[in-house]
């Protein structure tokens, strides 16, 4: 399954819900044993045990999964030729022996009100399962890109397209107005432009360049991973994850496996659940200290698709 042993936590098994169940539990049986609260003022611990409690079932009311059905789009020679440009070599040359799709991967995020997600982990895996290495779909390109976050930071708007080489290029701008869909610079090259605050369209979607720290795997591989890490990736709507897909011709089935985790800011967990730590044990305790995510996979039959 994509993900194995990459997330920073290992459920182990267990649900999230599971976690957060006996952690109550735990909580509810031996909150008076504490310092939350003495024999003299009992209101205290039940207050503290309530608050806490109370919290748990919170968490296990969020959402944080993968949405729906992913968009898969071709992308073919013809979508640059309509805008006047040539396609990139590399693009010519690949052709000859794969086909490439636009891949958006869907989720919902809703956590808690006031306490958004900070931290986002996943996962995506093409044909899982299959052993023969060249019938494996590979990423050519993926978004968000970690090759961007210099520029975004010295830069209050930039153009994104696809270069002569068949990948993902920017270029700062000054001033960028209302975004265009799909419009050509000059080179042979695919743009969209757009403050990078505001929408950026991207092939067939919607796309958001923002500041925040982005790592993920290399391209080119069967598998990718990437881990989000800051509240503004969050703040407005779901982060758009986006895998431009290389499929050698003699393929004809398309398997996607997909897992998440998604985390809260840990020092406003330990300063929450902070108290009860001493009887939740390790491996509850380490749920917590991870930032209590959430997590879910999925797996998709792209085949009908292709």
């Amino acid at each position: 399954m994509a993900g194995d042993g990459m997330f920073d936590f290992d459920f182990k098994g267990l649900s999230r819900t599971e976690l957060l169940g006996r952690s109550a539990k735990a909580i509810g049986a031996g909150a008076s044993n504490l310092g939350v609260g003495d024999a003299a003022a009992p209101s205290a611990a039940d207050a503290a045990r309530t608050a806490a409690t109370g919290l748990l079932a919170a968490l296990d009311q969020e959402v944080a999964e993968f949405a729906g059905f992913p968009e898969i789009v071709p992308l073919e020679a013809r979508h640059f030729e309509a805008h006047g440009m040539k396609p990139p070599a590399r693009f010519e040359d690949l052709s000859r022996q794969h086909r490439f799709y636009w891949l958006r991967i869907p989720m919902t995020l809703r956590p808690l009100q006031d306490r958004p997600f900070v931290k986002l982990q996943c996962a995506v895996e093409f044909n899982p399962g299959v052993a023969a290495a060249h019938l494996r779909p590979v990423a050519q390109m993926i978004l968000p890109d970690r090759k961007f976050q210099q520029m975004l930071a010295a830069n209050t708007s930039l153009t994104l397209g696809i270069g002569e080489d068949f990948e993902f290029e920017a270029k700062g701008q000054a001033d960028v107005g209302t975004a265009d869909t799909l419009s050509a610079n000059g080179k042979a090259s695919v743009d969209a432009k757009a403050a990078a605050s505001a929408g950026m369209t991207v092939g067939p979607f919607q796309y958001s360049l923002k500041k925040a720290v982005v790592n993920h795997s290399g391209t080119g591989t069967e598998k990718v991973f990437w881990t989000l890490d800051g509240a503004e990736f969050f703040e407005e709507q779901e982060p758009v994850l986006v895998v431009v897909l290389r499929v050698p011709n003699e393929v004809t089935e398309l398997h996607v496996a997909a897992a998440l985790q998604a985390f809260h800011d840990i020092h406003w967990l330990v300063s929450s659940v902070g108290n009860f730590f001493t009887l939740l044990g390790d491996r509850m305790a380490g749920f917590f200290k991870k930032g209590a995510p959430a997590t879910h996979t999925q797996v998709w039959n792209l085949t009908p698709r292709l």
